[in-house]
């Protein structure tokens, strides 16, 4: 504080106790971290789009980088093919406003991919959706030994109906 002959007189001073949000950032950055050692080479892909579809962020992307797909549309990546089954269900969510959970086949860069699919919509604080949430996990290894595995267990049935009508 300075009088009118510019003399200091006195010192103010504000204090403000910050350890709340201290802790609050110490507990985002483990969870963040939690959450990278969770989903490291898993075949998990999780990401956020906004209304119009636009990818705004994405963790462990199977196609790309992350900031190689921000801002663009699943029609808009190079090499995609047949992403309108996948547009629509994330279309679906944004319109219902409420959960859902498919299986999506696309092609991208000339293999053919199936992704079962959970997308929740994003709301923010007055309610209205803002964009989605959407976890992806490729099971196209997993449909082919399903696959596989019929074509075998058919076999097997049509050559016991043969090894009893030779009985």
């Amino acid at each position: 504080i300075v009088d009118a002959k510019g003399e200091v007189k006195g010192a103010v001073a504000i204090f403000q106790d910050i350890t709340d949000q201290k802790m609050a950032e110490q507990n985002l950055r483990d969870t963040q971290e939690r959450f990278a050692v969770a989903l490291k080479n898993s075949p998990i892909m999780v990401y956020q789009a906004d209304q119009e579809l636009r990818y705004t962020w994405v963790y462990n992307p199977h196609y790309g980088s992350s900031e190689m797909l921000i801002g663009l549309r699943d029609d808009e990546i190079d090499g995609a093919q047949d992403v309108e089954q996948l547009m629509s269900f994330k279309r679906s969510v944004l319109v219902q406003g409420k959960g859902e959970r498919q299986e999506i086949a696309l092609v991208l860069h000339g293999s053919r991919l199936i992704y079962d699919m959970t997308a929740e919509p994003l709301v923010d604080e007055r309610g209205k959706i803002t964009g989605l949430t959407v976890a992806a996990v490729d099971i196209t290894d997993l449909k082919r030994v399903k696959d596989e595995m019929a074509k075998n267990l058919a076999r097997i049935e049509v050559q016991r109906h043969l090894i009893r009508q030779r009985e």
